[in-house]
């Protein structure tokens, strides 16, 4: 038994300053990827200067979701919640729906790397 005090470290890891620009874009992400308001993601995305369909594969990446504006009204992907685990059928679904809008590239280690290396370097390092 101590007695006096007890010493807790706590260690937050790197920091990083990102420009007021980037900061308000990533918050715009992430509110419109959690809260379900495409629009507001979109324009999150569009703001970091990234094209309209990395929307789709940064809320995978984020969020394990993908947004509406992928999905027909009676998508199985469409009644998917926040946290939830994506079913076998629905992830048959959404490689289909990737490789028609992005292509068959989209899963080989050439796009991953060409899509990693397109982001930017703040949004890169506030993912790892």
């Amino acid at each position: 038994e101590t007695k006096g005090f007890d010493l807790v470290l706590l260690d937050h890891g790197m920091y990083r300053r990102v420009d007021e620009g980037f900061r308000e874009n990533n918050a715009m992400l992430w509110a419109g990827l959690v809260s379900g308001d495409n629009n507001e993601a979109l324009q999150g995305v569009v703001g970091m200067g990234l094209p309209e369909s990395y929307l789709d594969i940064l809320g995978l990446m984020l969020v394990y979701r993908l947004p509406s504006s992928v999905l027909d009204s009676n998508s199985i992907l469409g009644s998917q919640k926040l946290g939830s685990v994506m079913g076998k059928s629905a992830r048959k679904e959404l490689r289909k729906k990737l490789r028609t809008r992005f292509g068959d590239d989209t899963f080989s280690i050439v796009g991953a790397n060409d899509f990693m290396k397109s982001l930017p370097r703040d949004l890169f390092y506030c993912m790892r």
